[in-house]
């Protein structure tokens, strides 16, 4: 998929079908107008909050609605098993593979000696 998301950002929409060009399959979403892109594990349906001129692009803000994610990603309750997707990332014009668990929020609590470590609360 790297390729294709990298084609998908060189190019405007706005005058090109995307789904059509890079032979994507649009499948239709439940709470948001644009389709899905079944090739994807995950899509996630957004709510437009503001859209913002930055240079010559649209800066699109908004607010998460709903997941699609495959159902050989989740487990028996439902949550997603980040290590069966190939996901990417991509971070100072280079795309990067991720997917490796590092470890749990907040255990860092465990590493303080006596508990001791100082915290904004």
């Amino acid at each position: 998929m790297v390729e294709i998301v990298d084609r998908c950002g060189i190019v405007s929409g706005r005058k090109l079908d995307k789904f059509a060009k890079f032979q994507l399959t649009p499948v239709p979403a439940e709470k948001v107008r644009p389709p899905l892109i079944a090739e994807c594990p995950i899509n996630i349906g957004c709510r437009v909050l503001e859209i913002q001129e930055v240079g010559d692009h649209d800066l699109f803000l908004g607010e998460a609605v709903v997941e699609h994610v495959v159902e050989e990603a989740l487990d028996e309750h439902g949550r997603i098993l980040v290590d069966k997707l190939d996901l990417l990332c991509y971070m100072h014009s280079e795309y990067w593979s991720c997917g490796r668990k590092l470890s749990r929020h907040g255990f860092s609590r465990k590493l303080a000696p006596n508990n001791s470590m100082q915290t904004d609360e």
